[in-house]
């Protein structure tokens, strides 16, 4: 009987664990990252809000972005989709929301994915522009996201802040140049910009 007891007991014991540990991974993973961009602040600020829909030009992993919902241009509560390949099968949909002109900041929401381990509604990011000089200011990315399953949250952190810094430097150079950044040509263009770097 005593045995029986202690049996039902470490199981009881177990299930509780692994119950906490699963909610441990639920949590929501965050990280944040910055460059330093040799331009005016208000340049990239008006590439990132206003220019919101056509993403695709300085975001070498987008196939297409287009704006949705009958937006034309960035600013609150725009929306746009983003596709990840040439069939639209894997994409994601983002929001702009707490859009601070003055600030320079505003926050992306995921709202809806197709393909992708992203739970929407959950996963954003706060983007903030920084003067650092009259030629000179810091881009900042403080994303928040949680995965489905959450475990792939905890394994991929890594590689969605490498995903994100990536952008970041892409924004830098479709900024100071103009010209698109593709799958062909970012990885000189990354060699370029880290080589710049002080």
């Amino acid at each position: 009987m005593k045995t029986r007891f202690l049996l039902i007991g470490s199981v009881l014991l177990a299930i509780a664990v692994m119950g906490f540990k699963t909610e441990k991974m639920k949590k929501i993973q965050s990280y944040s990252i910055s460059v330093i961009i040799k331009l005016p602040a208000e340049k990239v600020w008006t590439l990132i809000s206003k220019d919101y829909g056509s993403v695709q030009n300085y975001a070498d992993q987008i196939h297409k972005s287009e704006y949705t919902d009958g937006y034309i241009k960035g600013g609150e509560n725009c929306q746009r989709i983003c596709y990840l390949n040439s069939e639209q099968t894997t994409y994601y949909k983002e929001k702009m929301v707490n859009v601070d002109n003055e600030n320079m900041s505003y926050t992306n929401i995921m709202t809806e994915v197709g393909k992708l381990p992203i739970v929407p509604g959950v996963s954003k990011t706060l983007f903030k522009v920084v003067r650092l000089t009259d030629s000179s200011c810091e881009l900042i990315a403080n994303s928040e996201y949680r995965t489905k399953p959450a475990l792939m949250g905890v394994l991929f952190k890594g590689k969605f802040k490498a995903t994100m810094t990536d952008y970041l430097i892409s924004v830098a150079s479709y900024a100071q140049t103009g010209v698109p950044v593709t799958k062909e040509n970012f990885k000189e263009i990354k060699k370029d910009f880290l080589t710049s770097q002080p």
